[in-house]
């Protein structure tokens, strides 16, 4: 095996092992996404596309994670076949990895989506006191992890009284004159949450499609020198 054969090799193990780790990573965070957050709140207050969101996420995950361990083992194995495979599956995710990237960032910046998460709030929030009591839960939950009180402030809450979920220690009652009272309102730290979520998701994803494409160039020229030698033995 060439010198440069060979370094491709090991750097096609190498690259493949950590993307198997980022895989992982990726499947993770977006399990977490969708069963801390998105499933808690699963109410009228997240949007649909949010939801969208992790399941893409939990698929490309794992996904990833699959084809970078198939990877890994065309490379030790030196299975041209396996390599061969591995390269088109790469391809195939660098495009899916792309438009879900693009999308990420399109999509945080779409007026229609804000509009979505304020109106999806402002339901929530309305419907605060029904007799749903899955709407008081994900208001309160918000509340409490965004550390945020009322749509915009705590006007929301002048018909009803201020929640105890206003103020970092829910167990007493909450006044405005609290000193652990949330003067934030809930759209304003929910929306600057989501951006940030969604441009690290994209740059995640676009840098993780490109380092696939990379890997699929090399696969493809592992495979190539392999199936090179093998025809030269015959």
């Amino acid at each position: 095996m060439g010198c440069i054969s060979f370094l491709v090799k090991n750097l096609v193990f190498v690259v493949n092992f950590i993307f198997a780790v980022a895989g992982l990573a990726l499947l993770i965070l977006g399990c977490v996404f969708k069963f801390a957050y998105v499933n808690k709140l699963s109410t009228d207050t997240i949007p649909s596309a949010l939801n969208v969101v992790s399941i893409l996420v939990i698929i490309v995950g794992s996904l990833v994670f699959v084809t970078s361990f198939l990877g890994c083992c065309g490379a030790i194995r030196n299975s041209v076949c396996m390599l061969r495979l591995y390269a088109a599956i790469l391809l195939a995710f660098f495009i899916i990895q792309l438009t879900i990237g693009i999308y990420a960032f399109v999509k945080i910046k779409d007026s229609d989506f804000k509009n979505d998460v304020k109106e999806a709030l402002d339901k929530s929030f309305q419907k605060y006191d029904s007799k749903n009591n899955q709407y008081k839960d994900a208001i309160d939950i918000l509340q409490q992890s965004m550390e945020c009180c009322g749509l915009y402030d705590a006007s929301t809450w002048e018909r009803l009284g201020i929640p105890s979920s206003c103020c970092a220690d829910n167990s007493k009652p909450c006044f405005k004159s609290s000193k652990d009272f949330f003067t934030k309102g809930c759209f304003d730290e929910l929306f600057s949450f989501l951006d940030v979520a969604f441009r690290v998701l994209g740059h995640v994803i676009i840098a993780i499609g490109a380092a696939e494409l990379l890997g699929a160039i090399f696969g493809c020229y592992l495979s190539g020198n392999i199936a090179r030698r093998i025809r030269e033995r015959y």
